[in-house]
Formats: structure tokens, sequence, C-alpha cells
């Protein structure tokens, strides 16, 4: 889904280490590679079907990944973990319902699309002035699941440092992203997502995690451009977001049904869509 996640099912196991495990699993070289783990567990709740918990590639716990919690359901369902097709899923950043697109099942019998409910962001600031990089910066704080610091590339009049025009595809947002911890508006970090407008409908996005590791995809982080590009008035519904980070930028969905489902319309040909 633009990331790759070790699933581990754990509910009938408890693995050692976790933390352990994810950072020297996650290491592409000499482990299994990976942008993270993900521990799907018993219920926590009356009210909870799945519970997942999130470790990033440095073994640290983090409250969502939405991209990893597809997977997870996803892996439980195509291996009989639950027999439901509408879940209530349980995370450290709350209960999220998960649903399935219809129409949507792989040419294996598989769940091919897992759909999340994000619920209303969190909007806590607009166009606030805050410090980052070592000069003065307007952002947005959106929660959604996790904080993100929204940083408009044309309220910014960002440059690089040779003084060029703000690139989404070349600025350096991991200087940036680990520099949020400095401002009192993020006493715990915040990811960073980097916007730029395409047109009125399209918006380019990219993303960092606290520490200034960039994101591959970032589905919460592409909720939070999305809500804060609204509300400061960059441009108006409906929205496409072009996530820079992804192999050609194309749509998660387009790239399912070709290369993975293989299922064509009318004039696509299946040798025209080989990796």
């Amino acid at each position: 889904c633009g990331n790759d996640f070790m699933v581990f099912d754990c509910t009938d196991q408890s693995l050692w280490d976790p933390e352990t495990m994810a950072l020297i699993l996650s290491d592409r070289h000499v482990g299994i590679g990976a942008d993270g783990m993900v521990m799907l567990c018993p219920p926590a709740g009356a009210d909870a079907d799945l519970s997942l918990r999130f470790l990033d590639p440095d073994g640290a716990g983090v409250p969502l990944s939405v991209n990893g919690l597809r997977c997870a359901v996803k892996l439980a369902v195509d291996h009989a973990l639950t027999d439901k097709t509408d879940l209530a899923v349980q995370t450290d950043a709350g209960l999220f319902p998960v649903s399935f697109l219809p129409g949507t099942v792989s040419r294996n019998g598989k769940t091919a699309d897992v759909r999340v409910d994000m619920g209303a962001p969190e909007v806590s600031s607009l166009g606030a002035a805050v410090v980052l990089g070592g000069q003065d910066r307007i952002v947005s704080e959106i929660a959604v699941g996790g904080r993100y610091c929204v940083l408009s590339g044309e309220e910014n009049k960002l440059t690089d440092p040779a003084g060029n025009e703000f690139d989404i595809d070349r600025f350096d947002l991991g200087g940036l992203a680990a520099s949020a911890v400095d401002d009192p508006l993020f006493p715990d970090g915040a990811a960073l997502c980097a916007v730029r407008t395409l047109n009125k409908t399209t918006l380019a996005v990219r993303t960092c995690d606290r520490q200034g590791s960039e994101i591959r995809a970032d589905a919460a982080g592409a909720c939070a451009a999305v809500t804060a590009a609204c509300l400061r008035g960059v441009n108006g519904f409906p929205k496409r977001v072009y996530l820079t980070c992804n192999p050609g930028g194309v749509g998660h969905g387009w790239v399912k049904r070709l290369f993975i489902e293989r299922r064509f319309l009318n004039g696509e040909r299946a040798e025209d869509h080989i990796f």
C-alpha cells in the first residue's frame, strides 16, 4: 500500500522484546526490511474486534499507522482470524471503524481494499508562527491519528540553500521535521507535511516523521494536508493528493488493479502492465 510492514499474529503468541525485533528486522540490509512492524493482538475491549500495536523501524512505538492498520486487517481477514466484514480496530490512537470497498476482491478471493474511517481531524492551530530550521515559518497543526505540522510551500515562500524556489521533490524536509521538537508548539515533536498546490484540485505532499525520516506513503498525513489546505484557503474540494514519494505518483488502487490483482478494463492489455 505504498509502505511495507511486518505483521505478526500475536492473537495466540507473544513476542520477545518487540522493540528490539522491530529495530533489527526493519533494517533493509541485515534484516527483513520494512517501514515498520505491526502486532495483531486480541481485542483490548468489549467494543473492539482486533487490537493493533505499531512500532517504527527504530523500535519506538507510535499511536497509529493507517497503512499499517490496513495491511494488518487484510492479513486478519485473509487468514480467517475474523469472519467480520465491518470491524472496530483498537489502537493507541483510539478505536477506528474499518470496512471493505465493494467489488474489490482480488482474483484469488482475498481482500483487496481496506477502508479506514479516520473521523474528523482535530485542528489545534491554523497559520501559527513557529521556528523550523532556524527560520520563521507559518504552519498548521492537525491531528489525524497522530500530530502533523503542515507546511505550505506557497505560504512560506520556501527556498533551498542555493536560493532556488520551493521544490517539493528536492527540499530538505528531514532537517525541518527533526527541528520541530525545538518549538513550544510541538513539545513532543510532530510529523512534518510539506504541501504544494499543483492545480485547483491537486496537492503534492511529502511527509517526514518526527526523527526526520521520509515516509513513503502516509495516509493520515495526506488527510492532514488536505484539511489544512482547505481551511487555509489554498484550494477547494474535491482533492487528488499526489504523494511524490510513491513511484510515479500514481494511485494505489491503479497499481493494485493492474499489477497485483491483474484486472484489466477495455483496451488494457496484460502484456503492457508487467514489472
